[in-house]
């Protein structure tokens, strides 16, 4: 019901019908415009009840702005409320003043409001949580959290941890859990974020962490970085050793040559390393000697295996190897490719110089020279003597194929006959491994012999004679 009359000629019916309005009505509302007291004012059945006073023009209170529905309410708080409970943002002074000027009681609604002093209360915590909450903004997660994540492979940053009290206790936690992901990821994240001597600071007190961080760096062939970290936790000894490992890396002789030179001079300076002072230097001997056998095989009219590999870069061993078996008749005893030079200069035993030149001669089917090799001067002749032992020059020349009577020479050398019965059956010798078991007396392991020799050849007939035979004896 709006009605739009003149303010003066609708006062009196105005204030009349405000007054009547009982307190209980709720839900309804009218509408007045502050700002023009000239336009006519349109009620509905209102909210809130007055007492008997002149309605005087009011503003919105509380700081709002824009349209309202009640005396001193915005819009946007115009709905159904409860009747208790609830306190206007009217203060105390407004509450008198428009008490004051319509004449009666404060309302209902003005005295469920929150006084100013609540209010500012309110805001003063709203304000001291603010800033708590910027505080901790830029604040961790505690390790033992993080700690979880990085084990259950959730993401989580590292960032927090700046300082170097911070990174020790990360470490140290993550190491107590023994999983090497984890470790290496926090040696990472400090060796990314802090210089080498803080990282080492953190670390020398963790013997896995060294380990740790010390496996990636070789793994990754960062020598010069893992040499710097040994020196600086004072462990010099393997310090050289990675120095050494680096000069093996070169791939040129030259180069491997200088660096090994380079570390001879390292390792007599260091009191810890003075004792590989000479397996540095022999190995550099290694190494020119290779280059020599490699250029006198260059420059040479020797015809090379097509897959035989170059004598560079390989053990001493290796090189005797090749030297006995391309150059062991060579009779020029200041001539690098001579064997027998290698084994005075490296100081070879008999056995390791008699093991290698068997092979060789053997691989080349020089039996001859093997022979010459083991015949020994006695005293009434000459006999074989073989430091290594003969069921290994039986392997050799077995391997390569040597003809029987060769094979049968080196194979009676052997004095245990289990040994012989052995070797005679690995490398299918069967009239020897027959007459071995019938002269131990063996019929068990002769008749399971049968399976080893065709049906029909001369080697079955001849363990079915001397089955006959024992057990004839029997």
């Amino acid at each position: 019901m709006n009605s739009r009359q003149d303010p003066s000629s609708i006062a009196g019916s105005t204030e009349q019908r405000i007054l009547d309005t009982p307190p209980t009505s709720r839900g309804k509302r009218f509408d007045i415009d502050w700002d023009n007291e000239d336009q006519p004012i349109s009620f509905d059945e209102a909210d809130l009840h007055f007492t008997k006073a002149k309605v005087k023009k009011a503003k919105p209170v509380g700081g709002f702005s824009g349209d309202v529905d009640t005396i001193g309410e915005p819009k946007f708080r115009q709905r159904e409320r409860p009747s208790k409970g609830y306190k206007s943002p009217i203060s105390p002074d407004q509450n008198s003043l428009s008490h004051h000027a319509i004449g009666g009681e404060p309302s209902s609604t003005r005295e469920r409001c929150k006084t100013s002093i609540e209010l500012q209360t309110e805001i003063d915590f709203l304000k001291r949580q603010i800033e708590t909450f910027k505080e901790q903004r830029w604040k961790g997660p505690p390790i033992e959290e993080t700690v979880r994540r990085l084990l259950c492979g959730k993401p989580c940053a590292l960032d927090y941890y700046k300082s170097k009290e911070e990174k020790k206790e990360l470490l140290q936690a993550v190491i107590n859990t023994l999983d090497s992901n984890c470790i290496m990821k926090v040696i990472l994240y400090i060796r990314a974020t802090s210089r080498i001597g803080v990282l080492v600071a953190i670390v020398k007190d963790q013997p896995v962490a060294i380990n740790h961080f010390a496996s990636y760096l070789r793994q990754n062939r960062e020598f010069d970085e893992l040499i710097r970290f040994y020196e600086m936790i004072k462990d010099m000894e393997s310090a050289g050793m990675v120095m050494y490992e680096k000069c093996k890396n070169f791939k040129n002789p030259i180069q491997q040559l200088r660096q090994l030179d380079e570390c001879d001079m390292i390792f007599r300076r260091c009191p810890e390393l003075t004792a590989y002072v000479p397996i540095i230097q022999e190995h550099a001997m290694l190494l020119k000697k290779q280059i020599k056998v490699n250029d006198i095989v260059s420059t040479s009219s020797m015809v090379m295996p097509a897959s035989s590999e170059s004598v560079l870069f390989h053990s001493v061993i290796t090189t005797l190897f090749f030297l006995c078996r391309y150059f062991y008749k060579e009779n020029n005893q200041n001539s690098p490719c001579n064997p027998r030079l290698m084994k005075t200069e490296f100081k070879l035993s008999e056995q390791q110089y008699q093991f290698m030149a068997i092979k060789a001669c053997a691989s080349q089917r020089n039996w001859k020279a093997i022979e010459e090799l083991l015949t020994v001067k006695a005293v009434f002749g000459s006999k074989l003597k073989c430091p290594i032992g003969f069921k290994n020059v039986v392997k050799f020349v077995c391997k390569h194929n040597a003809p029987e009577e060769v094979r049968m020479k080196y194979l009676n050398e052997v004095s245990d006959i289990e040994e012989k019965i052995k070797l005679a059956t690995d490398y299918k010798m069967h009239n020897t491994a027959i007459d071995l078991l019938s002269q131990i007396k063996d019929q068990k392991r002769l008749e399971a012999y049968f399976s080893r020799v065709p049906p029909g050849s001369e080697e079955c007939r001849k363990i079915q004679f001397k089955l006959q035979m024992l057990t004839a004896r029997k």
